[in-house]
């Protein structure tokens, strides 16, 4: 019954079948344009999530590679400051060394410490050029180790400030 009402009313709200088929006509251009418009919606939103997939990795990759450069200047600054260290106590080695020549110098009493001093000058000589070789590498030691701890500390502020 519904459908014998409803063709009524196609009937009366036209006025001759090529009215009715010229806007049936239009309806379905209408919703072909829709479905088009849909496809192509739904094929740009699919474009745009495969363009942030790509930039989440992308953005993945350059974060992990910011965190293995941090690993290495770690690396390296955790050498740099055993080889301070190292230099240290062959600078403390070298000053009590120092101490017992002023000790020794005091006991001039003898000949036998009168070689033995000469010796010790000898050496105390050759530990001098090494104390001066060592300071120098200390320092270099130093400054690497300070540069080092400007690098970390920008890549730590980058990741920070990026992430």
């Amino acid at each position: 019954m519904e459908a014998l009402y409803a063709k009524q009313g196609r009937s009366n709200q036209f006025a001759t079948r090529d009215e009715r088929d010229a806007h049936l006509g239009s309806e379905i251009e209408s919703t072909s344009n829709l479905e088009g418009d849909q496809h192509a919606r739904v094929q740009q939103l699919a474009d745009q999530v495969a363009a942030a997939e790509q930039e989440a990795q992308d953005a993945t990759a350059r974060k992990d590679a910011v965190q293995a450069e941090l690993e290495g200047n770690k690396r390296q600054v955790l050498e740099k400051s055993q080889e301070k260290e190292r230099i240290k106590a062959a600078v403390d080695t070298q000053t009590e060394n120092r101490k017992l020549v002023s000790y020794i110098i005091t006991l001039q009493g003898s000949v036998k410490l009168i070689s033995y001093f000469r010796t010790l000058l000898r050496e105390d000589g050759k530990l001098s050029h090494s104390l001066a070789t060592a300071r120098e590498e200390k320092q270099t030691a130093d400054r690497l180790l300070g540069s080092m701890m400007d690098k970390v500390g920008r890549t730590i502020y980058f990741v920070n400030d990026r992430y």
